[in-house]
């Protein structure tokens, strides 16, 4: 893409390309960013799917009691520093 961004820079006439490239180096940081994102976001995804099949099995197993294992995973797990011992 980054690439791309260039190659359409370097077709510009003289008087449009005197900031072209800025625009390709935040292009690129930019790009980067939508990466980490895009990681991060098929890394949460599995664990998603995860916890809510082994919250159907809890349910499955123990009927209404699946409650309580998910408050205490719940109440132990705090926003900013995950997992709390």
């Amino acid at each position: 893409m980054i690439g791309m961004i260039f190659k359409h820079s370097l077709s510009l006439p003289a008087s449009e390309r005197i900031g072209s490239s800025e625009a390709v180096s935040i292009m690129g940081a930019d790009i980067e960013r939508i990466q980490q994102t895009l990681q991060w976001v098929m890394s949460i995804i599995p664990s998603i799917i995860q916890v809510v099949i082994a919250l159907w099995i809890l349910h499955t197993f123990l009927g209404v009691a699946f409650v309580g294992p998910l408050v205490v995973a719940i109440g132990k797990t705090h926003p900013n520093k995950g997992i709390v011992y």
